[in-house]
């Protein structure tokens, strides 16, 4: 098959790009952090519907308006026991902290990957917070536990 173009003296339309996966991510947890948020055109991709899992298991509620907008109502005071984080590193990333101000018993899971991804340097960190954290094995890998404390 040949295809051939000729230059165009006006191009008229509208160009839908995909949504940003880290955007998306970073919008429904930190929406779940508090208040009511309309995302509108969230990227629909695995590691952003892991954060919409993480964001209702901080306790938010969220619903689908229309195709391609999500409203988010934040309810920060419930956290549910276990959480799955699949294998979104950046999920893991962003939920230790927000776990961290709540000081609820929590465990964080994880699948593939992120069982031997490292996680000492923030668990660490948190511990120095005052936070009661234990990652497992020496790279403090998932399952991570939440024991108490609070940052």
């Amino acid at each position: 098959m040949i295809v051939s173009f000729s230059p165009a003296d006006h191009l008229q339309g509208d160009v839908s790009l995909p949504a940003s996966k880290s955007y998306s991510i970073r919008a429904f947890l930190i929406a779940a952090c508090g208040g009511r948020s309309v995302l509108v055109n969230p990227s629909n991709c695995d590691d952003a519907c892991v954060a919409m899992r993480v964001a209702r298991a901080l306790g938010a509620r969220l619903s689908k308006i229309d195709k391609n907008t999500w409203q988010v109502i934040a309810a920060m005071t419930e956290t549910r026991p276990a959480i799955d984080v699949g294998e979104s590193g950046t999920v893991l990333r962003f939920l230790l902290p927000l776990l961290s101000l709540r000081g609820h018993r929590v465990v964080v899971t994880g699948r593939g990957t992120l069982r031997g991804r490292p996680n000492w340097p923030l668990t660490a960190l948190l511990r120095q917070q005052g936070v009661d954290v234990r990652g497992t094995g020496k790279h403090e890998s998932v399952p991570i536990r939440f024991y108490g404390g609070k940052m």
